[in-house]
């Protein structure tokens, strides 16, 4: 052969990138270099073997039954209407502060975070929800935007997540103890973007209205709302916490409750419309997570390809011997998602790097597995509001076409600073990650 293994693999990278860039699919991007790159490296007649088995290897995993069931969970949440209340419940109790309904709608994303596993999902919905009325209220178009882009990032980060789940079938770890990782740094992302909020209506009042006041009664009757909310919370991550459901009987047991919470909502509406709104949720759930999967067998050829020409070993040999602190090997991995998360969605970002990076930082260097974890999902946060791809700014953008793309971008990128914060105390207190997994699952 004349290529080595290890240029054949650095080659492969560009071949992606050239396929990315030429508008192909990135499923069908990493599928014909990884078939090729097999070809390669062990002859065509096993690429091709690999074709017919990688489809079922790569997908039949039993956990894998737990991102539709969350998926579903969502749109069944949605339709019940506990985004609706949960934003009322925000702008209730945040109403007499500066932005309030700003406030109010990170407030209603860390809530529907509890419910729904998707961060565009969450984004589309707020941007339904909340947009419209901070426009009508004389909100700055621009702030607002953003701030409904980046709290949806909340989705991803807040148990239960996809994500987190994908993050954990990849890598072998538990799927409830990365869930429960998230919660605290969850609630610390909800706190920075409200701190964050404040400070900028401080130092440029002219982004939002006056604030509207509402009496403690108005504020305490909102609070049956968010019952729907606390139940689907402890049946999903209670459950799992204290040992009482695994990862897909708790994810089973939120979309039945979810289903009810629908099926019974105080608001009786016709047959037709219930059953529609049920179709609907099948759909949707069914077009994402075929997405997914289909993503997940082309990723596994291409990873597959990555293994047979030892990229994995040769970065992490190259990396023991440069000798550098392991804290710079680990910031460097994470800086590598920048990049990716502005061509990539979330799902094809790790099922490219973790089979490389994930040994290297856990297995190598001995980090906590949870807490790299949780540093991954927030560096595909950053990829969600990034140009050119941004999904959760082209969701806003589509929900609200009288807006420009270029505005969103804008409103959303102030979001960046805060979630470097985040990330910054998550990298000094990793305790921060690993504590609440500690307790419960022991």
């Amino acid at each position: 052969m004349i290529l080595s293994p290890t240029i054949l693999a650095l080659l492969s990278v560009f071949a992606l990138l050239l396929l990315l860039a030429a508008g192909v699919s990135i499923f069908v991007s990493l599928g014909i270099v990884g078939l090729v790159g097999i070809g390669v490296l062990s002859g065509f007649s096993t690429a091709f073997g690999m074709l017919q088995e990688v489809p079922y290897s790569s997908n039949a995993e039993y956990l894998y039954v737990v991102i539709p069931l969350f998926i579903l969970m969502g749109h069944f949440a949605f339709f019940a209407g506990i985004t609706n209340k949960a934003f009322d419940i925000g702008r209730k109790w945040f109403s007499n502060m500066p932005a309030g309904l700003a406030l109010a709608t990170i407030c209603a994303c860390a809530f529907m975070g509890a419910a729904c596993g998707s961060s565009v999902a969450a984004s589309a919905t707020m941007g339904k929800i909340a947009l419209p009325e901070m426009l009508k209220k004389g909100y700055n178009r621009q702030f607002a935007a953003g701030c409904v882009a980046a709290g949806g990032l909340l989705a991803i980060i807040i148990p239960p997540s996809v994500i987190l789940v994908l993050y954990a079938v990849i890598t072998n770890t538990s799927v409830g103890a990365c869930l429960l990782g998230g919660f605290i740094p969850g609630i610390i992302t909800t706190m920075v973007f409200m701190i964050g909020i404040s400070t900028m209506l401080h130092y440029n009042p002219s982004l939002a209205p006056p604030s509207e006041s509402f009496t403690w009664k108005e504020r305490f009757v909102s609070l049956k709302g968010v019952w729907g909310i606390l139940v689907l919370f402890s049946i999903v991550i209670g459950g799992m916490g204290v040992g009482v459901f695994t990862p897909v009987e708790a994810a089973a047991g939120g979309v039945v409750c979810a289903f009810l919470m629908l099926i019974f909502k105080p608001d009786r509406q016709p047959e037709e419309k219930l059953t529609g709104e049920i179709k609907e949720s099948m759909k949707d759930t069914v077009r994402t997570s075929v997405f997914i999967f289909i993503i997940m067998f082309s990723a596994a050829l291409y990873s597959n390809f990555l293994v047979r020409a030892g990229a994995g070993e040769a970065i992490a040999s190259t990396i023991t011997n440069l000798n550098i602190p392991p804290i710079m090997v680990v910031i460097a991995a994470l800086l590598i998602y920048i990049p990716l998360g502005c061509f990539l969605d979330p799902a094809s970002c790790l099922l490219i790097t973790l089979p490389i990076l994930y040994p290297i930082i856990v297995t190598h260097l001995g980090y906590n597995p949870i807490w790299f974890g949780i540093l991954v999902t927030k560096m595909i946060e950053i990829g969600l509001l990034t140009p050119p791809v941004g999904l959760n700014v082209f969701t806003i953008a589509g929900v609200a076409p009288e807006i420009p793309v270029e505005e969103v971008f804008r409103g959303a990128g102030v979001f960046l600073l805060f979630e470097t914060v985040t990330i910054a105390l998550l990298l000094s207190f990793p305790s921060l990650v690993t504590w609440l997994p500690s307790v419960l699952m022991n």
